[in-house]
């Protein structure tokens, strides 16, 4: 599933034809437009029949699916589309793409692994994992550190290298 990007999940059923609501992870419907085959984590594969925004939500419309019962199995699945059939601008990249990288901070201080992302209301963190921690031999654990996108000043994809603009005290929050 490596080229596999995660578009959105299925959130619930929306009426009795097997339609289901579907969170949208995209910038809005318009890329799914020439959309023809979805994916869900388990490598099956559907035709898209429909993807239409409602509300603050989309509805979506798999072939195969036709009863309530058969869409309400599939909830909180999430989809898939391949990479080469989602329209992206030159300068754009998908958020998986950089999963993986390094972050430093702008002196060249590493920061960890970019492991996930999360979205809060309208913010976006970018979620680094520091290396295990030890103490005289032993772990400790691992620290996350979360990283609002308006600190990132720089992704270097040849490197694989994000850098951030380290501010007083993001770095203290998560320390055990």
């Amino acid at each position: 599933m490596n080229n596999l990007v995660k578009v959105g999940k299925i959130v619930g059923v929306f009426g009795i034809r097997g339609e289901m609501k579907f969170e949208n992870y995209c910038d809005g419907f318009s890329s799914f437009a020439n959309i023809k085959k979805i994916y869900d984590g388990s490598g099956n594969i559907y035709e898209l029949k429909y993807l239409k925004a409602h509300k603050n939500i989309g509805i979506l419309k798999l072939a195969g699916i036709e009863k309530i019962e058969q869409a309400e199995l599939m909830r909180n699945y999430e989809l898939f589309v391949l990479h080469e059939d989602l329209p992206i601008e030159e300068d754009e990249f998908f958020l998986d793409d950089i999963i993986g990288f390094e972050g430093f901070s702008e002196e060249g201080q590493p920061i960890g692994k970019l492991e996930n992302f999360q979205e809060i209301g309208h913010k976006l963190l970018y979620i680094f994992e520091e290396a295990s921690l030890f103490e005289g031999g032993v772990p400790k654990g691992r620290r996350e550190y979360m990283i609002p996108s308006e600190l990132v000043q720089d992704i270097d994809f040849e490197n694989k290298k994000i850098i951030i603009d380290i501010i007083e005290g993001i770095l203290d929050i998560n320390k055990p």
